[in-house]
């Protein structure tokens, strides 16, 4: 695969497709039926040159009969390879998807064993054997903390290991596996609540694998955020919010121009290397609100929310922070997440009037959080990098835009492939046929390697994807007079 390769799912269909077969596909049709006609043309002629009626009396009849065949069987072959590779293409992401069930289910029966396994280790000491083992793991904390140095100053000295397609393939196993091992660990059937999985809002998630990944993701990262909040001080989700107007604005037409209009990208984050986020700086807005009014002189929104801008423990006054990030994925909420809320509510934004939300990394997952939660009239979602599952209302137009070779999205588990008509996942090695950037710890998850990213999805032809952009897109036509506003959110009360 080339860094410039698209490869796109979704929209109601199991097919998993490059962008450049596609592209293939459709050139195959018009130039078959052009030779078919063409065929056709020089058969009439070769016919009529038979009974001297031809203008081309000095051209053989013979030698027309034989180019109409050539060019019929240049047809029929070229009819015959779209209809194979549209069958490879189909059987291929029909295996593709039975194999990412079979590898989901084989790795819950691992982690589940596991568990278990410790599970029964647990019950047999009993309680004076678990406190003494605790005490042993708690005398041996340096010696683990040098080897989590050591793991540590490895990825420093090769961070090219975190995009690595098996590392990565493991933490989305993992991920999806984390809520297995828990239930070995406590004894629980397996599989016990996999019925009951739900997704951020009133949306359920309908396949096994889209279950599972919810449910791990969340297991996990609710014990993360009990941790947290045990050494926190105070209320980890009040912020101040302070607005600055932005100017006017005009009506995105693209993917590429959502992209730009994400706040935080003036420091650059370059693959997280610029400073200590991913998607700001210290005093840059978190949120930016644009407000269009439409035909009729309602108003109509776009509220693009950035990326994680604190990545250090404890929490402090940054709410984008990791705090906020391990909240959202335990579907709790959060300081970003009121930041969000407070924004909307500060540029007048009720539940009648459209949205569109358009996020980066985490906010990404905040905008999953805010198209599903019932509260808003959702026009559609588009997310970029985000470590969000992707599980919001079907009935929602979504584009979800990720790297194969960034770990944030990795972080999501396996990512169902099987998604709603309206939504449209859109993949591509950003770093693939080109050296690992020195000095970057994670270059794929840079922004401007994903702005590269939308205007490639934007120049796509593929049927899915250009149903899902005019749907996206399409409820801002018609939009006049845009004004813009920035957000700043800080945690108080800490």
């Amino acid at each position: 695969m080339t860094s410039r390769e698209l490869v796109i799912s979704g929209g109601g269909s199991l097919v998993i497709a490059t962008d450049e077969l596609d592209a293939i596909i459709d050139r195959c049709g018009p130039i078959a039926r052009r030779l078919d006609a063409v065929a056709d043309e020089l058969a009439t002629v070769a016919a009529l040159a038979d009974r001297g009626a031809a203008p081309l009396t000095a051209t053989p009849s013979t030698a027309l009969a034989s180019s109409a065949r050539t060019c019929q069987r240049s047809a029929d072959r070229l009819h015959g390879l779209r209809t194979g590779l549209v069958r490879a293409r189909d059987e291929y992401s029909q295996l593709e998807w039975r194999l990412r069930a079979r590898m989901a289910g084989w790795s819950a029966d691992v982690a589940f064993g596991a568990g278990n396994a410790v599970g029964f280790g647990l019950a047999m000491l009993g309680p004076a054997g678990v406190l003494g083992l605790a005490a042993a793991l708690f005398a041996a904390g340096p010696e683990l903390q040098l080897i989590g140095a050591a793991a540590g100053k490895r990825l420093r000295e090769h961070p090219e290991l975190l995009a690595d397609p098996a590392f990565l393939a493991f933490v989305r196993l993992a991920v999806d596996a984390a809520d297995d091992a828990l239930r070995g660990v406590a004894r629980l059937p397996p599989g016990l609540g996999d019925s009951e999985a739900t997704g951020f809002g009133p949306f359920q998630p309908q396949t096994p694998i889209a279950r599972q990944d919810l449910e791990g993701r969340q297991w996990l990262a609710a014990l993360a955020l009990a941790a947290v909040t045990l050494t926190a001080r105070g209320d980890l989700t009040r912020v101040r919010l302070s607005a600055s107007p932005a100017g006017s604005a005009s009506a995105p037409r693209t993917l590429a121009a959502l992209a730009r209009r994400i706040p935080g990208q003036e420091s650059g984050a370059a693959g997280m290397s610029a400073g200590p986020g991913d998607g700001g700086a210290e005093d840059e807005p978190q949120v930016r609100i644009e407000r269009y009014l439409d035909e009729s002189d309602s108003p109509r929104f776009v509220v693009y929310l950035g990326g994680t801008a604190d990545f250090g423990l404890p929490a402090g006054d940054e709410p984008f922070d990791m705090t906020s990030n391990i909240a959202g994925v335990a579907d709790r909420n959060s300081a970003a997440l009121e930041t969000a809320r407070a924004a909307m509510r500060e540029a007048g934004i009720d539940s009648g009037a459209p949205v569109l939300f358009v996020g980066y990394s985490q906010g990404g997952l905040l905008a999953e959080r805010l198209a599903d939660g019932g509260d808003y009239t959702v026009a559609g979602a588009v997310t970029f990098g985000s470590p969000g599952t992707g599980i919001i209302d079907p009935r929602i137009p979504a584009v979800a835009i990720a790297h194969t070779d960034d770990l944030v999205p990795a972080l999501g588990g396996m990512r169902s492939h099987d998604a709603a008509e309206s939504h449209v996942i859109v993949e591509r090695a950003a770093l693939a046929g080109m050296p690992f950037p020195e000095g970057q710890t994670m270059p794929a998850h840079d922004m401007a390697a994903y702005r590269r990213t939308a205007e490639l999805a934007d120049a796509s032809s593929e049927d899915r994807l250009v149903a899902a952009r005019g749907e996206v897109l399409g409820f801002l036509e018609g939009s006049r007079f845009g004004q813009a506003t920035e957000f700043r959110g800080v945690r108080i009360e800490l």
